[in-house]
């Protein structure tokens, strides 16, 4: 079996790339950028319109790349950058025109739990502070977290899903685990020395509805420290889950009668990177329920990603612990892909051919040799592809001519 070859474009960092160097990363950049990763031998582009809480296309329902200017703009030039291309050509359009003259896939990639970071928040979670993840005690938020159990933040990215689809990409990759909104302080009492994430999400809905079905308010039955193996913390994150659950169904909907895909990611269960074991998201997610079984048994999504995050490879975890989760998904037809992070830097690999971390701009040919060594590890697991993070500033580097040698072989 061929397996999938997927390559997530963080579309704000060529932006970046380009200011950074003295040009606009437009049109022309874009074509360029797509043939060269169809040359390479990637079978499916995953574009990336999410910028934290800001988008990088021409939308009317999302805060448009620039809106809210950055308080150190010296910092994030791709962001003066993008309002000026934006008004010039349409990002994703190109993207996708150019992906169809290639002949390879192209789908459009969307983060549903990032909307805060300074000078890139959405003017939705600045408007409405009441949908973001409230401390079970006071006022106390964090800012960027939307619960979905609120209809209006449902129907909100909702009506960004339609704008999307409306460019007629081959489907939607929904990013369930990352998020930048752990950047301000929060309040972690009561001051158990326990995880402080684990005490917000205590919004309105979901304690109602906890109360109705359990009789109790859920702050009075789950402890100052929460134990994994609390029979109530468990129901209160399976229901905060559903609330996730709930938006895929009715995101499932509207993909549907626009005859597209959708693919759903989240972390591995697995100790990695920025999510510890047992989560599904970054830390300032905290805990709830990624219900997967779900999700593939009521045929909500086509596929899953499994990701372990920058500078790592997925073949390891698949082999030792993922696959066990996830072969039952594959057998109900559900495509499952790994993770392969190749951003300019090896941090950890398993029997590598040379001392990690490895950089490429200190060391190419080490760098390549650890980058055809990750990429291989995870083509040869029994996952049905890889999704591949591309590298920062490819253009920098000879990254699309290693890709191409590692994945036909040459390297």
């Amino acid at each position: 079996m061929k397996k999938e070859v997927i390559l997530g474009v963080d579309y704000n960092d060529h932006l970046d790339f380009g200011a950074r160097k003295g040009f606009l990363y437009g049109e022309s950049h874009i074509r360029s950028l797509v043939r060269s990763m169809a040359d390479a031998g990637v079978t499916t582009v995953s574009w990336r319109v999410s910028l934290i809480g800001q988008v990088t296309y021409r939308s009317k329902v999302r805060t448009v790349v620039g809106a809210c200017p950055a308080p150190m703009p010296e910092m994030y030039p791709g962001s003066a950058a993008g309002s000026i291309v934006i008004q010039t050509c349409d990002p994703p359009a190109v993207a996708v025109n150019e992906a169809r003259k290639c002949g390879v896939k192209i789908v459009m990639y969307v983060t549903l739990f990032d909307e805060y970071f300074p000078g890139m928040e959405s003017k939705f979670e600045m408007d409405h502070p009441e949908y973001t993840w409230r401390h079970r005690f006071g006022k106390d938020r964090i800012r960027g977290l939307l619960s979905y159990a609120y209809p209006e933040v449902r129907e909100h990215r909702l009506a960004e899903i339609r704008e999307l689809l409306a460019y007629e990409p081959d489907g939607i990759y929904l990013d369930t685990g990352r998020s930048h909104c752990g950047i301000q302080p929060i309040m972690a009492m009561p001051l158990t020395g326990g995880d402080p994430y684990w005490q917000y999400g205590f919004n309105e809905p979901e304690v109602a509805e906890f109360k109705r079905r359990y009789g109790a308010d859920p702050g009075s039955l789950i402890g100052l420290q929460p134990r994994m193996d609390d029979v109530n913390f468990q129901n209160w994150n399976k229901l905060r889950g559903e609330y996730l659950t709930q938006f895929l169904r009715e995101t499932r909907a509207v993909v549907n009668q626009a005859g597209k895909q959708l693919t759903v990611g989240f972390y591995s269960d697995a100790e990695c990177y920025l999510s510890p074991v047992g989560r599904r998201g970054r830390v300032p997610l905290g805990l709830f329920h990624h219900d997967y079984e779900t999700w593939a048994k009521e045929n909500l999504v086509d596929g899953f990603v499994i990701v372990t995050e920058h500078r790592r490879y997925g073949g390891r975890d698949w082999r030792e612990h993922s696959s066990k989760q996830f072969s039952p998904i594959q057998r109900s037809g559900k495509k499952v892909y790994i993770w392969g992070a190749t951003q300019a830097r090896v941090d950890e690999l398993e029997d590598s051919p040379v001392k990690v971390p490895v950089s490429v701009t200190e060391d190419r040919p080490g760098f390549l040799k650890a980058m055809r060594k990750g990429i291989e590890g995870c083509m040869e697991q029994t996952a049905d592809g890889v999704f591949l993070y591309e590298a920062l500033h490819p253009e920098e580097h000879e990254y699309w001519t290693d890709l191409k040698d590692i994945l036909h072989g040459r390297a």
